[in-house]
């Protein structure tokens, strides 16, 4: 961890010299001519250097993306005693969907799960339909969902986030059915 970051800023040092030469070539140019050459340059060294300082610091936030975690992991890989593990998040989403669709209090159920280095986080999304206790109901579904997963993965530690679009409030209407008069439509 600490050789990457030790990487990166080497990169971005790079970078932003060779940024700072592109801007300030006589300084430069005067150095190499006194110790190294006594040659007139007849290329372009402004567009050199600020090409190598660019591609510097874009490889530097490459680099910096992928060793600190900028992408979506998209499976959950467990390790037993005789091999590897490999669950996909959208299974995942699944069980959640299908733990909640038996609620009929919530509804345009949504999950996102998120692997976040050991962590998994749910923000699950959706409708109520009922003017319940909210803060009963979203905990024991935490509660619900943390224990079937648990059951599933082991002991993982989970982060549930609800998210409450809408509260609508049902009542029981009567339903009145049209009665259908024969040959109305002739």
């Amino acid at each position: 961890m600490i050789v990457n970051l030790i990487c990166v800023l080497i990169f971005l040092a790079f970078g932003i010299s060779s940024i700072f030469l592109a801007y300030n070539p006589d300084y430069f140019l005067n150095l190499i001519k006194t110790s190294i050459l006594d040659k007139n340059f007849t290329f372009n060294l402004r567009m050199q250097f600020a090409g190598i300082g660019v591609i510097f610091i874009l490889f530097a936030l490459k680099i910096f993306g992928v060793f600190f975690g900028f992408r979506k992991e998209k499976v959950i890989k467990l390790n037993t005693k005789e091999g590897e593990l490999i669950i996909f998040i959208s299974a995942i989403e699944d069980i959640i969907t299908r733990l909640l669709n038996s609620k009929k209090e919530l509804t345009h159920i949504r999950p996102q799960v998120k692997m976040v280095k050991k962590n998994i986080d749910i923000v699950i999304k959706g409708n109520l339909t009922s003017e319940i206790n909210i803060l009963d109901f979203v905990s024991d579904a935490q509660r619900e969902i943390k224990e079937r997963l648990n059951n599933i993965l082991g002991d993982k530690e989970i982060k549930i986030k609800f998210e409450i679009r809408k509260i609508s409030s049902v009542k029981n209407k009567p339903i009145v059915e049209e009665v259908q008069i024969p040959f109305r439509n002739y």
